[in-house]
């Protein structure tokens, strides 16, 4: 819901509907993915904050979720998704992803 919130420029939904404040997440992006164009983060819409500042939030929020998604896909071998962990199939030296497009 985050990360698709960023993508439509919902943020007062997220901050007055939930509660969810997003400066952590805008620090973070600042932070982490300050020189980061985050091109394939391509936001709808217009709002106050920049489009480069959402894309980045945009894709800090992904991130996180694979990294979640990851881990909880290895706590349950049992569903056979291991091809699902798409941070642990990326070989960040060469710059790709190690499975192939079918893989996802």
């Amino acid at each position: 819901m985050l990360r698709v919130s960023l993508r439509y420029r919902r943020l007062s939904q997220l901050e007055e509907g939930y509660g969810i404040t997003l400066q952590p997440l805008e620090y973070l992006a600042r932070e982490v993915y300050g020189d980061d164009p985050a091109a394939c983060y391509e936001v709808k819409g217009t709002g106050l904050r920049p489009t480069i500042t959402i894309a980045r939030m945009q894709k800090a929020a992904a991130v996180m979720q694979f990294k979640l998604e990851g881990q909880m896909i290895a706590r349950n071998p049992q569903w056979k998704m291991d091809h699902r962990r798409l941070l642990h199939h990326m070989n960040l030296q060469a710059g790709h992803y190690r499975g192939g497009l079918q893989d996802l």
